[in-house]
């Protein structure tokens, strides 16, 4: 049981640490671009990655936002961890059984037609999460949702963004904080008991949850929070800001050209 404590506490320290990550963003060319540029660039890159159909495309597009990722001084280690970590793994599990199918029937082979979709599809899933994470790793929240403001997004929504975020590691602090509390008073360990408190710390878990929302939302309304939120705007769109979003249009249409 001690074990399991460590480990769940490990894992949580080691979440809300990811996590905290976002909010340390190094100075460098990335991060000084103005955040509505960011978010319009990569509704563009998104967009014209759906089309891509050649493989030689998509890899060019992967191999560039690792050249991103490296002049936005983020560690290489951690963009790839993060790029390819459940997500792609999980949509090859998914596309693994299209390879060996074959229009109107199963096969026990696999067609060369059948293996480049599953991994086109696998390369534009990974792709996709990569320019996402170069986007938030070189973006502060404060500027994300300010740029998703920029665009047209709702007050409303990017509010419901922004509880979501906090909220998820107000709870995980309260989840550490109750590991802490069970490790340091267990001394004899009796399986069944222990068995009996995880059950009863799942429901802890809920009923604070419950309360946890009436409190958030009582203290949001006492600092005078609506849905009408006003995010600062302060930074404005440069010539250089224009000319970065030309040129990832420039890089995205040759691309498409050569589709």
């Amino acid at each position: 049981m001690s074990n399991f404590i460590d480990k769940t506490l490990k894992d949580i320290n080691k979440i809300l640490r990811e996590t905290l990550l976002f909010e340390e963003i190094k100075e460098s060319f990335l991060s000084k671009i103005n955040e509505k540029i960011k978010v319009i660039s990569l509704i563009f890159v998104l967009i014209f990655l759906s089309f891509f159909q050649k493989l030689s495309s998509i890899i060019i597009l992967y191999l560039f936002s690792i050249y991103l990722g490296y002049i936005g001084k983020i560690n290489i280690k951690v963009l790839l961890k993060r790029t390819w970590t459940f997500i792609p793994f999980f949509t090859l599990i998914i596309v693994i059984p299209s390879i060996f199918m074959i229009p109107g029937k199963l096969s026990l082979g696999f067609t060369m037609e059948s293996l480049i979709s599953a991994i086109r599809f696998v390369l534009r899933v990974a792709t996709s999460i990569s320019y996402i994470q170069i986007f938030i790793l070189t973006t502060p929240w404060t500027k994300i949702f300010s740029g998703l403001k920029g665009i047209g997004i709702s007050s409303l929504i990017i509010t419901i963004f922004i509880m979501t975020y906090r909220y998820i590691l107000l709870l995980l602090k309260i989840a550490e904080d109750l590991y802490l509390a069970k490790k340091s008073r267990t001394i004899n360990i009796n399986w069944k008991r222990e068995q009996i408190w995880i059950g009863n710390t799942i429901g802890i878990l809920a009923v604070k949850t419950h309360e946890l929302s009436k409190e958030v939302s009582q203290g949001m309304l006492s600092r005078g929070i609506t849905k009408d939120l006003i995010f600062p705007n302060n930074s404005r769109i440069s010539s250089k800001d224009i000319l970065v979003l030309i040129f990832i249009i420039f890089i995205l249409f040759i691309l498409y050209i050569e589709v």
